[in-house]
């Protein structure tokens, strides 16, 4: 790839000084009058993932719109990002960080994004560096001695007036170093961790808490030291099931071998909630909530290198704040590391070095039932030796931290950003609807049978909306008319279902789907297999099995539906995933349920809460699996 250097180089030269705030537009670049024009440097990209390539790069539902390499950027290496949209124009603009900065990026043309500012970095470079955005205005720390948060006001980017030497609106220096910085945007409190040198130090890197209310203005509020050293945070005003802490505002902290959960609330007086463990730890990363705040997905960065096996997802669940519950662990087809990974409607983005991004989607809203959906590898050739026994993470030059950094999936457009060590920025166009964009908002829902609504996340698949007509619908779906109660939200929702029978709604009067726990209609349909319905009689079940009454939300649907099983007290004995209650049966097998304890289980197998969905049943069955 050529690039136009002199152009570059202008950049550069304006933006290497702090002290620059003359108002001086790079040389070629007109901001006074609508975005920033494109500029005549070819791009790698635009490339359609087709036939599982987009490119030079393997890909599975993601498009290339460009990679903006880091000579452009400014040279260096690139580490974290973050986005703005500016609310007065809607303009979309990436933070890109680098060893010796911040760059801002226009990406409101994807295909052509274009540099328009640098902000060097406080004190000295570091492969380390974060940033986030509250009230128009980024915060930035860095891992680099002595650089505290630096606080630049983001409205310097708009065309009138525009400079590409951003100036540090304002300079909180009351910590060193720091790992990162985590803002709540309800609250107007930033929260700073790993910041293990200077002034206040929180215990050695617990949470920093500063008041930026008044962004150019950051006053220092509160530590939380009870548990030292903090990797990253999502603090939020928590609005889970969990009733005694709704409408508080709680940290989720991953700290370096537990999930730490906190009241901070009272930035004088916060308070550890609770404080959880896991099996197979190697350095607990990261992690973000599911939108409705009941999962909470997290990464452990070294757990494949120290312990051999796949990269793994960890999901728990955190309906109850005291007593988090850990129902999955999600092994992906790669052995990369895991890296930083974020929640946008009902899919899990996640960037895992060498794998590149990685999209997983939510289809169990009380367990994760995490499945890939979606991948783009930024990183080609190399998906890597997790095992390979290399040191500390992050560490320069070291192979198995080199590709995806950080992944920005919020962007009203549906672009979405990625970071990598290496090679630049990568902006990807998903070719699926996710409800991105402000930030993890969205009015989507997290999984199959929650309610989403196929307008906005469109088109629904089997078992999901409200639909309000057939093309709202996946290929080979129709809509059917009041079938919510079936699958667990309202009886007036409409929902998409396979079209054999005719799609119409109403019970047995068509809208058939004879797959179990799908909610089929054996008159229509029949006759039932086991965990079939909804039967009327004996007569419509398959040989052998009987219509029990009732029974239906253990296998996916309404409670009053009446579903085809064994006789002998409706339960026993079924296969794996087919509902069979341990109590009455057991010792159930692994993928098997009702269980209510691990005794119920055979050998070492676990009994585990709400999974059921997974095992193609109720979400409220628990079910007895492997513990690892």
């Amino acid at each position: 790839m050529q690039c136009k250097t002199a152009f570059v180089a202008a950049v550069l030269a304006s933006s290497l000084s702090l002290a620059s705030s003359t108002g001086a537009v790079p040389p070629g670049i007109d901001l006074t009058a609508g975005p920033p024009a494109a500029k005549d440097h070819p791009l790698e990209g635009p490339s359609p993932c087709r036939g599982g390539r987009a490119g030079r790069y393997a890909c599975q539902a993601i498009d290339l719109a460009s990679v903006l390499p880091l000579d452009e950027l400014g040279g260096g290496r690139g580490n974290d990002l973050w986005g703005w949209t500016d609310p007065r124009n809607g303009r979309e603009y990436v933070l890109m960080g680098m060893s010796d900065g911040i760059t801002f990026v226009y990406a409101g043309d994807a295909e052509n994004p274009l540099v328009v500012g640098r902000l060097p970095t406080q004190t000295t470079n570091s492969g380390w560096r974060d940033v986030k955005v509250y009230a128009d205005h980024a915060f930035v720390v860095s891992e680099a001695a002595g650089h505290g948060l630096q606080v630049v006001n983001l409205r310097r980017l708009r065309p009138e007036p525009s400079t590409a030497a951003l100036p540090v609106a304002a300079h909180y220096g009351r910590f060193g170093n720091a790992h990162n910085v985590a803002i709540n945007e309800e609250t107007g409190f930033a929260y700073v961790v790993g910041a293990t040198s200077g002034e206040i130090t929180c215990g050695g890197g617990g949470l920093h808490m500063i008041d930026v209310r008044e962004p150019r203005n950051p006053r220092f509020a509160g530590c939380f030291s009870a548990d030292g050293y903090t990797h990253d945070v999502q603090c939020v005003i928590y609005r889970g099931p969990d009733a005694a802490y709704n409408g508080r505002e709680v940290c989720f902290a991953a700290n370096t071998d537990t999930l730490t959960i906190v009241d901070v609330s009272d930035k004088a007086n916060p308070r550890m909630i609770s404080r959880t463990g896991y099996e197979g730890v190697g350095f607990t990363h990261q992690g973000w909530l599911s939108e409705d705040h009941v999962l909470f997905f997290m990464n452990d960065e070294t757990d494949e290198r120290d312990h051999g096996h796949n990269t793994r997802t960890y999901v728990w669940n955190v309906s109850d704040l005291a007593a988090p519950r850990l129902t999955q662990r999600y092994d992906h087809d790669t052995d990369a590391i895991d890296h930083n990974l974020y929640v946008a409607g009902r899919y899990v983005f996640e960037a895992n070095y060498s794998a590149g991004l990685q999209v997983l989607e939510i289809r169990n809203p009380r367990a994760g039932g995490l499945r890939r959906v979606a991948y783009f590898d930024v990183f080609p050739g190399d998906d890597q030796r997790a095992a390979s026994g290399k040191h500390h993470p992050e560490e320069e030059g070291d192979p198995l931290f080199g590709g995806a950094w950080s992944v920005y999936p919020y962007f009203a457009s549906g672009v979405v950003a990625v970071s990598t060590v290496e090679s630049g920025l990568f902006l990807l166009r998903p070719t699926f609807a996710f409800g991105g964009g402000g930030g993890g908002g969205g009015g989507c829902s997290v999984a199959p049978g929650s309610g989403s609504f196929c307008s906005e996340c469109g088109p629904c698949g089997e078992g999901e909306g409200d639909c309000d007509g057939d093309g709202e619908c996946a290929a080979g779906l129709v809509c059917a008319d009041d079938r919510g109660a079936d699958f667990g939200f309202g009886p007036k929702i409409d929902v998409c279902l396979p079209s054999a029978g005719g799609g119409g709604g109403g019970g047995g009067g068509g809208g058939c789907n004879a797959l179990p726990g799908s909610g089929s209609f054996c008159t229509a349909c029949g006759p039932c297999g086991a965990g079939e319905g909804d039967c009327d009689r004996d007569e419509e079940c398959q040989q052998g099995l009987a219509c029990v009454s009732d029974v239906g939300a253990d296998f996916g649907f309404g409670p009053k539906i009446d579903v085809c099983l064994p006789p002998g007290g409706g339960t026993c004995p079924l296969p794996p995933g087919h509902g069979r209650f341990c109590s009455e049966c057991g010792p159930c097998d692994e993928g098997e349920g009702d269980c209510d304890r691990d005794a119920e289980c055979e050998g070492d197998l676990i009994c585990a809460p709400d999974v059921g969905a997974d095992f193609g049943f109720g979400p409220k069955i628990d079910v007895c699996v492997d513990p690892g």
